[in-house]
């Protein structure tokens, strides 16, 4: 089934332009007003068709569930979307693992002590000028139709080397989505079913998903944000520390807990040491497995991050199919890097994460529950990821060895969330009729 490019929205399927972004999140003061604003700047909205060259700036939006109350969908519709979006990520947290520094009543934006955000504006462009210019004409926009406030911007810049702060090469290993015109760069990385991001079509089960009504969901995909602070500092005193303890250099300690040097080198195929080439290689960086030639983790920790996220075929034990719970993440990291030697410079930097998916439960939050914050994922005993893992000191990271396995032991917390929402990203034609008012009423 090919896809509808030109009714969905850019960031679904295409990282187009993304290198730097600006997030602005709005309120709307009545339905009014929220269509006023929608209607003038719907033609400016990026599809995902293939864009022109010299790039331009892209713009995509989407609304919390608070905000589709806003601008008038029927009760009906609201009714047909899922629990999970109507109660939005801070009433989940628990089920998150979203706890201590990271618990919504610290966030910047979406916790309960935050103002309610309605929609999510993002601009995305190659270059921090054509950011900050698209930035000035969308203020100028929303102070021209008034009632749409701003609550809150943030702003991202891709790191050299597409790097992230802890310095691993970043973004390697991306679904890709039957039915596009995005032909994957790496042959090894299996497409999946559009169903599974965009709804209105068929999943990996083959079926089509009933939530929410056809009008509003065809199209469309939902998405989780999260302001993702990184502690770099205490990263790397825990690499440091890790690799005295067991007699290992840093590098292998950080590949061990990512799964991949830091180059991006799968420790898969560099096993004894990093091999930088294997990156730039698209028919090398993924072509591996882990069941038939690592399947008690010995290369690859089973708690490592990498095979975590993605098990690919290592989770032997179970019925899940992994490809049921992928998402398409998107995002950029901000603040400055810390330089090499620095001590913690107390500046916030980290990154800022959309998850799209269409199922927030079974993709989103499975992922978070079962594959990051399970401390007995796939036979592990008291192992959460090491990386992203909700961590409060007593959690362990186990290295597969012979004759015996090591342990890391007391892993300090490297993340915290400082923000978050789940948003709805519509396909065109929903947004044309949410700009309109003209939303069935039955």
């Amino acid at each position: 089934m090919v896809l509808e490019l030109a009714h969905i929205q850019l960031p679904i399927i295409r990282n187009y332009g993304a290198e730097h972004g600006c997030y602005l999140f709005l309120a709307f003061q009545s339905a009014e007003q929220g269509r006023a604003w929608l209607g003038r700047m719907l033609d400016c909205i990026s599809t995902a068709e293939r864009r022109p060259e010299p790039r331009p700036a892209c713009l995509s939006v989407a609304f919390s569930f608070a905000g589709l109350e806003v601008l008038g969908v029927p009760p009906n519709t609201l009714a047909s979307f899922p629990q999970e979006f109507e109660e939005g990520m801070a009433r989940r947290a628990e089920q998150l693992g979203l706890a201590g520094p990271s618990d919504p009543s610290h966030w910047e934006l979406g916790g309960p002590s935050n103002p309610p955000v309605h929609a999510a504006l993002f601009i995305t462009a190659p270059t921090p000028e054509q950011r900050d210019a698209e930035v000035a004409v969308q203020r100028t926009l929303l102070a021209e139709v008034s009632g749409v406030d701003e609550i809150c911007a943030m702003d991202g810049d891709t790191l050299p080397g597409w790097r992230e702060h802890f310095g691993y090469v970043d973004g390697l290993s991306q679904p890709a989505i039957e039915g596009s015109d995005v032909e994957p760069i790496d042959p090894h990385v299996p497409k999946v079913a559009a169903g599974e991001f965009v709804l209105g079509y068929p999943d990996e089960e083959g079926e089509v998903s009933k939530q929410p009504e056809e009008w509003i969901a065809t199209n469309g995909s939902f998405l989780a944000f999260q302001k993702i602070y990184q502690d770099v500092a205490a990263f790397r005193r825990f690499l440091d520390e890790a690799a005295a303890k067991l007699e290992l250099d840093v590098e292998t300690v950080a590949a061990k807990l990512m799964g991949r040097w830091r180059s991006g080198a799968p420790l898969a195929l560099a096993p004894t040491g990093d091999n930088p080439a294997l990156v730039l290689d698209p028919h090398a960086r993924n072509a591996f497995s882990y069941q038939t030639t690592d399947s008690d983790g010995f290369t690859v920790p089973i708690g490592s991050h990498i095979r975590r996220m993605n098990p690919r075929d290592s989770l032997t034990d179970s019925m899940t199919n992994v490809q049921r719970h992928r998402v398409i993440r998107r995002g950029v990291p901000y603040g400055p890097p810390l330089p090499e030697g620095a001590s913690d410079d107390g500046v916030d930097r980290g990154l800022m994460g959309f998850f799209f998916n269409a199922s927030l439960s079974r993709q989103y939050e499975f992922i978070q529950q079962a594959w990051a914050n399970d401390p007995k994922f796939n036979g592990l005993e008291n192992d959460v990821d090491p990386i992203a893992g909700s961590h409060d000191g007593n959690g362990e990271f186990t290295i597969q060895h012979r004759p015996l396995r090591r342990r890391i032991q007391g892993l300090p917390r490297f993340t915290t969330v400082k923000a978050g929402a789940y948003f709805f990203m519509p396909g065109i034609s929903a947004l044309r009729a949410l700009a309109d008012g003209a939303a069935p009423t039955s």
